[in-house]
């Protein structure tokens, strides 16, 4: 049992580093933070790779100003763990207008035996 709480602490230590750097628009962080295969769902229902992502938050088109995680449960299953929660977003991102804003309240899931950080969508203002 002191193995998975040791495991479960490591996991909110880089989710707390994910956020901390999705708000500071860190993309050296978000770059070793996010597996290669990254998929993330935009507010417009798009597909955006850990590279279209990233040259979002480099460009200023992805700033995000709020971020607040809530209801985070942690699994196990064998070497993997799967990280669920509700996420509260807000700040811009692309669009046909560069500068839509977007806020939300999104479910995430992720599995992986290195354990990703979570995504959370957006959902554009008045959208809910």
């Amino acid at each position: 049992m002191t193995q998975k709480h040791e495991r479960r602490h490591e996991i909110d230590q880089l989710e707390e580093l994910w956020r901390n750097a999705v708000l500071n628009g860190n993309t050296a962080a978000m770059d070793s933070l996010l597996a290669e295969d990254y998929i993330a769902i935009t507010a417009s229902g798009a597909l955006q790779s850990k590279e279209q992502a990233l040259a979002n938050l480099r460009a200023g088109r992805t700033h995000i100003t709020t971020l607040d995680v809530s209801d985070r449960k942690v699994r196990f299953y064998g070497a993997t763990a799967v990280v669920t929660s509700m996420a509260e977003v807000k700040g811009t991102m692309p669009q046909a207008d560069p500068h839509h804003k977007a806020k939300g309240a999104g479910h995430h899931a992720e599995a992986s035996d290195e354990t990703p950080p979570p995504q959370a969508a957006l959902v554009p203002e008045g959208a809910e």
